[in-house]
């Protein structure tokens, strides 16, 4: 597997970093596919950031996609 991966990676074009003008930029910026920094990841996680906490949404979203899909609106 690596030395097929190699293989394709070292046949790869080399791709050059392009510089966008400020009138592109904003536009981007504008659409939301360019901002600012990123916000810095947290130091800690609590118990409010354990995912299991959003398996009752999931279950309930996924009712309610499942009887639109299904004509039960």
């Amino acid at each position: 597997m690596r030395a097929a991966l190699a293989s394709f990676q070292s046949t790869a074009p080399a791709i050059a970093r392009a510089t966008e003008s400020a009138e592109n930029r904003e536009r981007l910026r504008s659409l939301g596919y360019a901002g600012g920094r990123a916000s810095p990841l947290p130091t800690h996680y609590t118990a409010a950031d354990d995912p299991k906490r959003l398996i009752a949404l999931d279950t309930e979203l996924q009712e309610i996609v499942g009887r639109y899909l299904s004509g039960d609106a």
